[in-house]
């Protein structure tokens, strides 16, 4: 009788991980936007305008009770041009709502090949719905040369 309850309880525990481990992974967004020629424009120039060149992506959130974690991961080739990358990163909620961070992706190794960074350690979201999210590079530079692509994945990562 009592080695069934220590398996009850351990499957009890083993269950109730499971369930946790589920609610770290969920992903809510995984957006992957690659540069023509591997060249990250500051600005593009539209039909004589300069317009900053921003990066963006939507995403829907149905977990208000949710902590989030947004990261930033940016892949690059060995000639690229910069190593010390200004960052501006916004979200956007659909009733106007607003926040910004401002960062810098820092290569340490050209030869590596890509670097991450936290944007949102803890992200939490008022409401439900869509979101986006804007970013752009900040450099002096009109481009950087060598830039591959980016990647922002948005993670819950608890409650």
């Amino acid at each position: 009788m009592e080695r069934n309850v220590v398996i009850a309880f351990m499957f009890c525990l083993a269950m109730a991980f499971v369930g946790c481990t589920e609610v770290q992974d969920k992903v809510v967004g995984d957006f992957t936007y690659t540069f023509p020629a591997e060249k990250w424009m500051r600005f593009n120039e539209t039909a004589g305008d300069v317009v900053s060149n921003y990066i963006v992506h939507e995403f829907d959130i149905e977990d208000t009770a949710a902590a989030y974690t947004i990261t930033l991961d940016f892949r690059y080739t060995p000639r690229i041009s910069e190593t010390s990358i200004p960052i501006v990163f916004s979200v956007f909620s659909q009733d106007g709502e607003e926040s910004h961070v401002r960062t810098t992706l820092t290569i340490t190794d050209i030869n590596k090949g890509s670097v991450s960074k936290v944007i949102y350690p803890v992200k939490y979201f008022k409401t439900q719905g869509t979101y986006k999210i804007q970013f752009f590079q900040k450099t002096t530079k009109m481009l950087i040369d060598g830039a591959v692509s980016t990647n922002v994945k948005i993670k819950v990562t608890g409650k």
